[in-house]
């Protein structure tokens, strides 16, 4: 009964949200929006509340282990975000690199996340 119940979800967005779905039967997760870095241009190197966290359940929606794929939509120069599991607290956060000073995601670009089960 629980797993009704229980669902992987985003409970913060570093943006606005375009699409999100869960799919109950293959346990795929989708999160599409777009990146709002509270400014204009370039990320601010010290910002930490840029942050998109997904919740879930790990044992039970992911039992043998989960994939994600982080991307921006449109962008083959490298700029990459940065995936952090808490798998005891059911959490994954997601910010952009902040070590990459040339391939920075800005606001506006379009993020796109997906969770897979293995």
């Amino acid at each position: 009964m629980g797993a009704m119940y229980s669902r992987t979800y985003a409970s913060a967005i570093a943006g606005t949200p375009t699409y999100m779905n869960y799919d109950d039967d293959s346990g795929e997760f989708t999160l599409v929006f777009l990146y709002n870095n509270g400014g204009s241009g370039k990320t601010n190197y010290f910002a930490t509340a840029h942050v998109t966290e997904i919740r879930t359940n790990f044992k039970l929606h992911y039992p043998s282990g989960h994939r994600v794929e982080v991307s921006v939509a449109g962008e083959t120069n490298g700029k990459v975000m940065v995936v952090a599991v808490d798998e005891i607290a059911g959490s994954l956060q997601i910010s952009p690199d902040q070590t990459r000073g040339d391939g920075q995601v800005k606001s506006g670009d379009e993020v796109i996340v997906k969770i897979f089960r293995v």
